[in-house]
């Protein structure tokens, strides 16, 4: 349950982290220099690195006591759903009925993969 809960961890940092870039990225569209844009989006490639820092230090913990074959499709799925989830709820993104029943199966390749425990 533990290695659970620091997969879902390092997970949602990651998604975090890839928010934080497209945020930064969300910045060049506007800007026309480099200069401009480093300037604006600073921040979040900062905040973005510190929180891959924090996802990897965490997926490198999760790798030693775990079966790479295990951990990783996990780490991946719930990666995926968290940034489909902040896609939609914070970008506003839209969603269709191939996203929600593709997300269903994530989960459920999920539970199949995770069937014995870590």
């Amino acid at each position: 349950m533990i290695t659970l809960v620091l997969i879902f961890a390092a997970a949602v940092l990651n998604s975090m982290a890839l928010t934080m870039l497209k945020l930064a990225g969300d910045q060049l569209r506007g800007s026309t220099d480099l200069y401009s844009y480093a300037r604006e989006s600073w921040i979040f490639v900062l905040i973005g690195a510190v929180l891959y820092g924090f996802s990897f230090l965490l997926t490198i913990k999760i790798f030693s006591e775990n079966a790479l074959s295990r951990a990783v499709p996990t780490f991946i799925a719930i990666s995926i759903l968290c940034t489909s989830l902040i896609g939609i709820f914070y970008f506003r993104e839209s969603y269709t009925n191939s996203l929600l029943i593709g997300g269903g199966f994530i989960i459920l390749g999920v539970w199949f993969i995770q069937a014995n425990p870590l």
